[in-house]
């Protein structure tokens, strides 16, 4: 088995390792890019410190996992299978997944069907836009024009899952699903509050206006809050206390 610590190495699409606390499973989905994406190297340092059970995945299709990670694993239903036996294997006490962006995204579609027992989704995509209209509409600028032609004529897409409210109207009851984003940023802004109201999810923005909102939690020493197990209950009250003092008023909020 590749041990995570070789990831800035490695060319693969899932490394899983057993922690020394095997009583946690973090399972964290990389967003697009080649190899390491915005915001792994800052999930990579924290999980490890952690001593936490690890997957991590990549997305080499850039289609948010629509199209699996690899021949064997072709799309979302096969990859929350695969994902499902890799748990029963490492027979963690909590789940908890965690992504960025298109990796955010995936990370609440797997979450939801797990089910984990928390996520955490940072500036995540909510809503593909993935049609006709948008796809002719989109731009040469537009990262993701590409994407969204692949995916409106994809065989394998689960396209219920393009717009995240339809997902998470229908709560599993399990899952306590966090987004962060920054205040600022106004795009991820946007997307969060779509689902802001929705049962199970609470989002939490933060007085940063970068997409990277991981990156700005790493520096501001939170990001391992986050992922420690024993305060998954009290995320938002967290971050309200470790802003606080040199936040603007309304800069933090939680919902």
């Amino acid at each position: 088995m590749t041990r995570i610590d070789e990831i800035v190495k490695a060319d693969q699409p899932i490394l899983t390792e057993r922690g020394e606390d095997d009583s946690v499973l973090i399972i964290a989905f990389t967003g697009f890019g080649d190899k390491l994406h915005m915001g792994v190297f800052e999930f990579f340092d924290a999980t490890k410190s952690t001593r936490y059970s690890r997957i991590l995945l990549r997305d080499r299709f850039g289609v948010w996992y629509h199209h699996g990670i690899n021949k064997q694993i072709r799309d979302f239903p096969q990859l929350i299978d695969h994902l499902n036996a890799e748990a029963a294997r490492l027979k963690p006490k909590k789940i908890i997944c965690i992504g960025t962006s298109a990796g955010g995204y995936a990370a609440i579609v797997v979450g939801h069907h797990l089910p984990a027992d928390y996520v955490h989704a940072f500036g995540p995509d909510t809503n593909l836009n993935v049609t006709v209209a948008q796809a002719i509409k989109s731009t040469f600028k537009d990262r993701n024009r590409y994407r969204r032609w692949k995916l409106l004529f994809s065989r394998r897409a689960m396209k219920e899952y393009f717009d995240l409210t339809h997902l998470l109207r229908n709560h599993n009851r399990t899952t306590k699903f966090y987004v962060h984003y920054c205040t600022h940023s106004q795009w991820d802004a946007v997307r969060a509050k779509s689902i802001e109201h929705l049962p199970g999810v609470t989002c939490i923005a933060y007085p940063c206006d970068t997409h990277a909102v991981s990156v700005f939690l790493t520096k501001r020493k939170f990001l391992e809050k986050i992922l420690d197990v024993s305060r998954q209950d009290h995320i938002a009250e967290l971050a309200k206390a470790h802003f606080c003092d040199n936040c603007r008023s309304g800069d933090i909020a939680a919902r």
